[in-house]
């Protein structure tokens, strides 16, 4: 008995060990990827630009200053969620997406990429991407066209409700 005792002792350790060991790699690899800036800054020009094409659309009713006003705490409220949103993502959706996704040796595999100087370049790069991507005027023009389609159909809805 003291030796099927001391055997699944050794077996809880060994697993729960292990467990922590592909946490702490987890951890190791997004501070290389610099995740948390990173997806600070995604949800932060996500908002911003979501923020802008609204501004767009609304524009002929910003004139009114207490509309204004009313919009511009809509408007930095539905930012700082968005900035709430991305810590959760940081702290918990992310860990165990990758956890899911990748072995223990994948993700230091990953991590030794990560730390190379191409894989810093596409790090270092990543959010200048992104940000070209989406700031690329026929995105943004279609975007902002589909925006304005949405609200029309959406305030067309609400005025037959009513």
């Amino acid at each position: 008995m003291k030796l099927f005792t001391f055997l699944l002792l050794l077996v809880l350790t060994s697993s729960f060990g292990y467990c922590q060991s592909k946490k702490e790699s987890i951890k190791t690899l997004f501070t290389v990827l610099h995740l948390d800036s990173t997806t600070k800054t995604m949800y932060k020009n996500m908002s911003t630009s979501m923020i802008d094409q609204l501004s767009k659309s609304y524009s002929p009713l910003l004139g009114d200053s207490t509309i204004k006003k009313k919009y511009l705490a809509i408007t930095k409220r539905y930012y700082e969620t968005s900035l709430e949103n991305s810590r959760a993502v940081i702290e918990q959706i992310l860990p165990e997406t990758y956890d899911k996704y990748f072995t223990e040796d994948e993700i230091k595999e990953l991590t030794i990429f990560y730390r190379t100087k191409t894989g810093q370049k596409y790090i270092l790069s990543q959010p200048e991407i992104i940000k070209e991507i989406t700031s690329n005027p026929s995105i943004s023009a279609k975007n902002q066209e589909m925006t304005t389609n949405l609200l029309q159909e959406l305030q067309e809805l609400f005025s037959q409700a009513n």
